[in-house]
């Protein structure tokens, strides 16, 4: 082979003219092009010697990429320019080599904005996905934005021959989406009424908001905002208080980017039933009732209290009034002559002057 030592195959036959079939010995790792040069020597029993030469011209070319193909869900998606890869779906990247020589290794890659993701070979073939020994599974991983990237395959063989292959695609954050809703076709009154449904979202289920619209003739009649559980189950309970035809229930799930999804009842649903109208209950409790007695005791008592030292202050105010206006002459006490005020012109009787002397 060419720039390499010469390999020798020795080998047996008759003589009798029958067509030799020899194994070509396969060169080592390292082959460059040029001439292949084979020597055929034929020696028999009496040493006749008889000897043939030829060459045969060598030409080296890298492996190559075919067709490279997606395989989702078990279909086949041919990648061109700006094939969509949607974040959250499992896809398997089949990559089809023509190879002249041992393949040394495929290495096949996710890039976007200067940053690389190598992908990962997968060992289990997905049923409906062509069948080959260069099959690698793509992930998008979170630190992709959405936008242009570009998948890049390098192949090399054992001579150091290698090549390259690249397209361009697409990176896709899916909106939410609104999976298996189960609601009733008619509810009654006092019933409760259950709407449950399921939301995938490939991104994040932990900015995802769901809205309940429940409405009646274009009134609505209930709205809730929930979140759905880590599963994506969402379960909705809502007890009808009165009859109501046609009752249409809307949702709408909305992700942290505004991407959303939708749903709207197809059948509306019909609540039948009339309205109960029942009076509060009233519960009776002793202990509650004793204490409310001994409350309202204590406030009367109290109470009485209070009026009864208002009642006390007012007699003895009034008392202590009274003796400060009653004169000397009312309570016995011995008369001043300042507190005698005679009138000029008014003259003492002597009667009274007597009368006053004998009460003194």
């Amino acid at each position: 082979w060419p720039e390499q030592a010469p390999i020798t195959a020795p080998f047996s036959t008759f003589g009798n003219g029958t067509t030799e079939r020899i194994p070509l010995l396969l060169p080592s790792s390292g082959l460059s092009p040029g001439n292949l040069e084979i020597r055929i020597t034929a020696i028999d029993s009496d040493s006749g010697l008889s000897e043939i030469n030829f060459q045969v011209p060598i030409e080296t070319r890298p492996p190559s990429v075919n067709e490279a193909v997606l395989c989702l869900n078990g279909e086949v998606v041919m990648i061109e320019n700006g094939t969509e890869l949607v974040r959250g779906e499992s896809m398997f990247l089949v990559v089809p080599v023509d190879e002249h020589r041992p393949i040394l290794q495929v290495r096949p890659s996710l890039r976007q904005s200067g940053w690389s993701e190598s992908l990962i070979q997968s060992s289990s073939i997905t049923e409906g996905c062509p069948i080959s020994p260069y099959m690698y599974s793509i992930d998008l991983p979170t630190d992709l934005i959405e936008g242009s990237a570009s998948i890049v395959i390098i192949l090399s063989d054992i001579d150091g021959l290698a090549t390259g292959w690249t397209e361009e695609v697409r990176i896709v954050f899916p909106p939410p989406s609104i999976l298996n809703v189960s609601t009733p076709n008619y509810g009654k009154v006092g019933e409760e009424v259950q709407i449950e449904f399921k939301v995938r979202d490939a991104d994040d289920l932990n900015n995802v908001v769901c809205y309940i619209d429940v409405i009646n003739k274009n009134s609505t009649i209930l709205y809730l905002e929930q979140n759905p559980s880590l599963e994506g189950d969402i379960l909705v309970k809502w007890t009808p208080s009165r009859p109501m035809d046609e009752v249409n229930i809307t949702i709408i799930c909305e992700d942290g980017m505004k991407r959303f999804d939708s749903w709207n009842s197809e059948t509306p649903m019909n609540i039948t039933g009339t309205i109960l109208d029942k009076p509060p209950e009233i519960i009776e409790d002793e202990d509650i009732e004793q204490s409310s007695r001994s409350g309202i005791l204590a406030i009367v008592i109290g109470l009485g209290i209070i009026l009864l030292i208002i009642s006390s202050l007012f007699v003895w105010t009034s008392r202590r009034e009274n003796e400060i206006e009653l004169s000397p002459w009312e309570i016995g006490g011995v008369l001043d002559a300042t507190q005698v005020e005679l009138n000029e012109h008014e003259e003492l009787d002597p009667q009274d002057v007597v009368d006053l002397l004998r009460n003194e």
